[in-house]
């Protein structure tokens, strides 16, 4: 970094600045454990931040500090040890040195990483500040730091089956019997039907109580409250994301049962007509709007999945004019960069995950990010933007609707089946005539055009062994 940007450093979530005239400030570590349990960052010793250009104050003795940081932290000030000596690097800047220590992002399995053995001085970065974990974030880091998926935990009230919105868990097994008839579950009762699932659990006084993946998924938003206060579902339909909602459901309004199975349904529904329908041709089909259909119902199952009811800011599904934007509160487990490459599977909510794979939906094999990816591809669609808002522990997926294939008639449809159908190899003239219903001539005119239009490329060959593609 050169000495011109370090002039006009600003904190944020990843920048801290300390003047540092005394030594290492007693507040750095607090700043340590913000920077840990959010997503790492710098901080720089020696600088005050100004209004517009900042002052180079320089430390004294940078070796000392880090000697001084180093025994402090191996002498238990943090739960865990976070940075070592070659996290520390050191900047000349107007004749004066800048000693500059990078905090990593802490694993999962030791967050939150706190101070003084106490877990109550955990800290958390916002914006360009260090604040106290609540109570809910300290639930949320603590049972996400073990194997264990915290789903498959009893709820503390001790609801039981009575607790169960039949309604609910009718419409749940429908959709199981129409996903697979022969499935063993159907001649039992309900209660049985919940235990075979794993839902439900005999406590330790020998009463059967739900799981806290059943509470969420078959009870009502009241009682799922009473576990997880800040237990919220949004749906609301607006033209863009800053314009007000013209449509609006939520778990609150005591219209409807609040849990996240009604949830899906509800909004698989709401999106039926809305979904585009891409024209994909696959073995003689259109598979379009199934492709759309099945984008909506891993990106539904991917929310359920990795949701985290202890953290603020609940499940929005915000349905828009050219697309739909999801967006939950908790991180992906596995990491934003392996979300993407796919592979490893690491949900939040183990449990939920399997209630939605005996629907088909999920295969718990780490592919349903890859694969929300791979079927917009062949709808011709953008890529998703999957992203993560550190200080806010939140993660958002957004869809767009907009085609990257340009406008075509039907004819020009005829066309581009019939190339598409013989894929990456290309298609010449006498390809394509017998997948058409018009002649030569008007064919031969057409590819003309389309390529002249740009929308389909050749392999440069005038008249015989000429090559058709589908431009990219």
């Amino acid at each position: 970094m050169n000495e011109e940007k370090n002039l006009y450093l600003k904190e944020d979530i990843h920048t801290e600045l300390k003047e540092a005239q005394g030594g290492v400030p007693r507040n750095v570590w607090e700043t340590i454990s913000a920077f840990a349990n959010t997503s790492g960052g710098s901080i720089y010793f020696g600088v005050k931040e100004g209004k517009e250009k900042n002052e180079i104050l320089g430390v004294e003795n940078p070796e000392d500090m880090i000697r001084d940081l180093l025994t402090t932290e191996r002498a238990g000030k943090l739960s865990y040890p976070i940075f070592r000596e070659e996290d520390f690097s050191l900047l000349v800047l107007q004749g004066r040195k800048i000693l500059v220590l990078h905090i990593p992002e802490a694993n999962r399995t030791i967050k939150p990483v706190y101070l003084d053995g106490q877990l109550e001085k955990s800290f958390l970065r916002v914006g360009e500040g260090d604040q106290h974990l609540n109570g809910g974030e300290l639930k949320y880091f603590l049972f996400d730091n073990g194997e264990e998926s915290y789903d498959l935990r009893l709820n503390p009230m001790g609801f039981g089956f009575s607790s169960v919105n039949k309604e609910t868990l009718a419409a749940y097994r429908k959709e199981m019997d129409s996903y697979n008839p022969k499935n063993i579950y159907k001649s039992l009762s309900d209660e049985d039907f919940l235990r075979s699932m794993g839902c439900l659990h005999k406590d330790n006084r020998g009463e059967e109580v739900l799981t806290l993946a059943a509470l969420m998924m078959f009870t009502n938003a009241p009682l799922i409250e009473q576990v997880f206060p800040k237990y919220a579902l949004d749906y609301r339909e607006a033209e863009t994301p800053s314009s007000k909602w013209n449509d609006r459901i939520f778990s609150q309004d005591d219209t409807w049962s609040g849990n996240l199975f009604d949830f899906y349904l509800l909004l698989m529904e709401k999106m039926k007509n809305a979904l585009p329908k891409p024209y994909v041709i696959e073995e003689d089909k259109d598979v379009g709007r199934t492709l759309m259909e099945e984008v909506l119902r891993e990106s539904l199952c991917n929310t359920f999945t990795n949701y985290s009811p202890f953290l603020a800011g609940g499940i929005l599904f915000l349905r828009q004019q050219d697309g739909y934007t999801v967006r939950y509160a908790g991180r992906l487990k596995v990491g934003l960069e392996q979300a993407l490459r796919g592979g490893i599977s690491d949900p939040r909510n183990r449990s939920i995950m399997s209630l939605f794979r005996h629907l088909g939906i999920s295969d718990a094999g780490g592919t349903g990010i890859t694969n929300i990816f791979s079927k917009c591809h062949r709808c011709s669609l953008p890529d998703p933007v999957l992203s993560e808002d550190d200080s806010q522990n939140q993660t958002t997926l957004v869809i767009s609707y907009h085609s990257n294939l340009p406008e075509l008639n039907e004819d020009e449809k005829e066309v581009y089946l019939a190339i598409q159908k013989r894929g990456e190899n290309g298609a010449g003239l006498l390809d394509v005539l017998p997948e058409v219903a018009f002649g030569r001539t008007k064919l031969s005119s057409l590819l003309n055009s389309m390529e002249s239009k740009g929308l389909l490329i050749t392999n440069g060959a005038k008249r015989k062994g000429k090559l058709y593609f589908l431009k990219k």
